[in-house]
């Protein structure tokens, strides 16, 4: 299946604004947005307010308020750019809070060359900048795989184990990150990180999998209406719960669901197909050994000819 191409929006490279500028977007931009910042600045985010190091990124999700202004000179290269959101989250970046990658010369010099890619427009260049995009988010992606300090690891597994069990157990509620990394005492990149470390996957993917698999037993149940299932595993309406559905199944839950229906319509034929069989061969057999037996029985005369062969 061909997937849908990461379209980038608008670029800078290392660009200035003013000093002390602000950028202030209380419905975020419409897409995603990646910052990489060169300068200090005092950033306004749904978890509290901070101030960050040069070298640190954030990834602001569509919809997610921007809200962030220079101390002093304003200097930043950043992409703004729109993507599925199961692609993006597929990486496991930290998302609208700061995060600081090792290798900050290297995703600068990513941005530059999606920069040259957008102003130069060469041909096919849409799929040139969809590499060049995907290729940044992996690089950041490895930037911050950092194995956690191993002195904590033990107790750690044993507080994200709790954690994990506790989120995919009940996973109709409506879990969040800041939820999450609250229970850990962390924030919430730091959580990010260590629960990709232990689980190999984010915990927005690891809760939308649960769910998934929820509902994939509940549609089983010709009974269950839709609705009442996505209610049940904790999406918001029907429309979201099929999307979600199709997206890691490859089909919809009505269409899962009249997969299983004949599934077991065919399991039970062929249960009673054998059944049925059952019987009638052991009656033919014996059939077949009285005809033996009275054939062998009767005197030459009233025995059937043997036919000979030419």
């Amino acid at each position: 299946m061909t997937r849908t191409f990461m379209t980038v929006n608008y670029c800078n490279f290392q660009y200035f604004n003013r000093d002390c500028d602000r950028i202030y977007r209380p419905s975020g931009s419409g897409d995603y947005l990646f910052l990489l910042l060169h300068t200090e600045m005092a950033f306004r985010l749904p978890s509290g307010a901070f101030q960050n190091r040069p070298g640190a990124c954030i990834l602001y999700t569509p919809g997610t308020p921007q809200d962030y202004q220079a101390l002093r000179t304003f200097k930043n290269s950043y992409v703004h750019f729109s993507a599925p959101e199961d692609l993006v989250e597929s990486f496991h970046l930290p998302e609208n809070t700061l995060f600081y990658p090792e290798a900050v010369s290297e995703i600068d010099r990513q941005i530059q060359s999606i920069y040259q890619a957008l102003i130069k427009r060469r041909q096919y260049y849409e799929a040139e900048l969809d590499s060049l995009l995907e290729n940044l988010l992996v690089l950041t992606a490895r930037s911050l795989d950092q194995s956690p300090d191993n002195s904590r690891s033990p107790l750690l597994e044993e507080t994200f184990q709790s954690i994990r069990l506790a989120m995919l157990s009940s996973c109709q509620q409506s879990w969040t990150i800041q939820q999450l990394s609250q229970m850990a005492g962390m924030e919430k990149s730091q959580f990010y990180r260590y629960y990709h470390q232990f689980f190999h996957i984010s915990p927005g993917s690891d809760l939308i999998q649960a769910r998934i698999q929820r509902a994939q037993y509940l549609l089983t149940n010709q009974a269950a209406q839709i609705k009442q299932i996505a209610a049940e595993c904790g999406f918001s309406d029907a429309t979201h719960f099929s999307r979600q559905f199709k997206r890691c199944t490859g089909t919809t839950p009505r269409e899962y669901a009249l997969k299983c229906s004949h599934q077991n319509q065919k399991a039970n034929a062929d249960s009673i197909s054998v059944s049925a069989l059952a019987p009638l061969n052991h009656i033919n057999l014996s059939q077949e050994q009285a005809s033996r037996k009275n054939h062998a029985a009767a005197p030459p005369s009233e025995r059937p000819p043997v036919p000979v062969s030419n």
